[in-house]
């Protein structure tokens, strides 16, 4: 009874050794805690969480290059696990990027969450922001772990690589000994997707084709050009062919500054051919500088200045297809001038290029003998066969009304071999060479309100296809097509008929 008396233990003491009890216990294991994290971690430890992959990174591994299989990327993950959660929508993200369902299930079942990691009080060594990297060829893997090895800042590297490429290849032991170095996976997918081929070699002009073909950035192959020369002069058909293949006007004038003559066995011959290649190219990049600031003038409806602009690139190169195609588009559709526009489209065409108009292609699927029954005389016999239209129908005001009911919008292009129509929902649209064109002609009838013509087209066989349009800028005229909308199609039909002329001789 004494010893309770003296002690008078009441709930407010009972509840402050409780408390200090817990504080002991919580300062004991941060003790632990701060011993343990003193240790040095392994790069395949899971409390590395820095290490492990982002979504981006997986992202990039799938890539060809570095074309990685499915085992060596799930055990990469497995090894360095990943810092993403693999939710329904970042599995759609995985899935449209070209991950397979095998590297998905590694990424959900090695996903490791962010862990705060207290950074040792004394690094062992700093890195070397200022060291500078020099050079401009791409950079091979044993600089880059020179670099990593001394400690130059990951960002600088990462930028090097986007800036100058890498010369090999990523692989499983690459990628392993990087990341032991210290590069992140920001580093690693930078070098995946930006390989390149070492060659000093000038690139010939297939090889240009081929990089168009594949969507190479043009700023990227212009690069590629001024690095290495390209083997190729332009003339009026390489220009043409680039053009059509995606090629920009700088991309042309790029080629033309870079052009590199074969060498000569006689000096004095090399040096008077590089002298002449030199002002060749010179000027040919001179052209392309004037076309440019005409299609700029153009756009803005500026005749005067379009025209001025054109006639300088004639007064250097009369024989490249592109100033022609710019006067005969500003005299026709700037000035109305139907003569001289039809002369320099025609000029355009004789030295390679192609001319195009936008017309409205009426879609009904109208047959050779249908379309000509349509166009004669027998109009009302051939009415009464088909369903919708004839004397137990109701009447209409002109069989004209009918035409283009279901059309689309498009450009029909004329060049020296071949017409096309490009339309606008890819419906309808064909490709044939000039001696596969058996007529290009107003129509009597069949849309004769919009001015109409047609193209008949030779389709399998002795089969024949008939292709009605009528130009754009008279299509909405409300029946009453303007003088303009007759030249330019007068235009069109001349040329098609001109072309097949030259081919067929007939």
């Amino acid at each position: 009874m004494f010893f309770r008396s003296q002690l008078k233990i009441t709930p407010l003491k009972t509840l402050r050794v409780v408390l200090v009890l817990a504080l002991l216990l919580s300062t004991m294991s941060l003790s632990v805690l701060s011993i343990s994290s003193t240790s040095p971690t392994s790069p395949t430890s899971p409390q590395a969480t820095n290490d492990a992959f982002p979504k981006q990174a997986i992202l990039n591994l799938v890539q060809k290059p570095p074309g990685f299989s499915d085992e060596e990327i799930v055990k990469l993950i497995k090894e360095y696990k990943v810092s993403f959660e693999t939710s329904s929508t970042v599995e759609s993200e995985l899935i449209s990027g070209g991950v397979t369902p095998a590297i998905i299930l590694a990424c959900k079942e090695n996903y490791l969450a962010p862990k705060k990691i207290i950074p040792s009080p004394v690094p062992t060594s700093q890195p070397s922001p200022n060291l500078s990297i020099e050079g401009d060829s791409p950079l091979s893997k044993e600089e880059i772990f020179d670099l990593l090895k001394k400690k130059v800042l990951t960002a600088k590297i990462e930028k090097a690589v986007e800036d100058r490429g890498v010369s090999f290849v990523l692989d499983t032991p690459i990628t392993a000994e990087i990341k032991r170095l210290g590069g992140t996976n920001a580093l690693i997918g930078a070098i995946a997707s930006n390989h390149v081929v070492v060659n000093t070699n000038p690139l010939t002009k297939d090889e240009i084709l081929d990089m168009l073909k594949k969507k190479v950035a043009l700023a990227k192959i212009e690069s590629t050009i001024e690095k290495r020369g390209v083997s190729f002069n332009l003339d009026p058909p390489t220009t043409n062919e680039i053009k059509q293949a995606g090629g920009s006007n700088s991309l042309l004038g790029a080629i033309a500054s870079r052009y590199s003559a074969p060498a000569s066995n006689a000096s004095n011959s090399s040096s008077n051919s590089s002298k002449t290649v030199s002002a060749a190219t010179e000027s040919v990049a001179n052209y392309f500088r004037f076309v440019d600031q005409a299609i700029v003038a153009l756009r803005a409806k500026n005749f005067p200045i379009a025209t001025a602009e054109a006639q300088k690139a004639l007064a250097i190169n009369d024989k490249l297809p592109q100033a022609h195609y710019i006067l005969g588009y500003a005299n026709l559709y700037l000035a109305g001038n139907v003569v001289d526009a039809a002369r320099h489209f025609r000029n355009t065409i004789d030295r390679g290029g192609e001319v195009s108009f936008v017309v409205i292609n009426d879609r009904k699927d109208v047959s050779d003998k249908t379309f000509m029954a349509l166009e004669g005389a027998g109009m009302s016999g051939v009415l009464n066969k088909i369903p919708g239209m004839g004397r137990n129908n109701p009447p209409r005001s002109s069989t004209a009304s009918t035409a283009f009911i279901d059309s689309c919008k498009g450009l029909l292009f004329i060049s020296k071999n071949r017409v096309k129509f490009q339309a606008d929902d890819n419906k309808n649209s064909f490709d044939v060479v000039t001696p596969l064109i058996l007529e290009a002609d107003l129509n009597k009838s069949y849309g004769k309100d919009k001015f109409a013509f047609h193209v008949k087209v030779k389709d399998k066989g002795e089969e024949k296809k008939n292709y009605n349009f009528a130009m754009n800028s008279g299509f909405n005229s409300g029946g009453r097509v303007n003088q303009f909308t007759i030249d330019e199609t007068n235009l069109a039909i001349n040329l098609i008929t001109t072309e097949k002329i030259r081919s067929t001789g007939k």
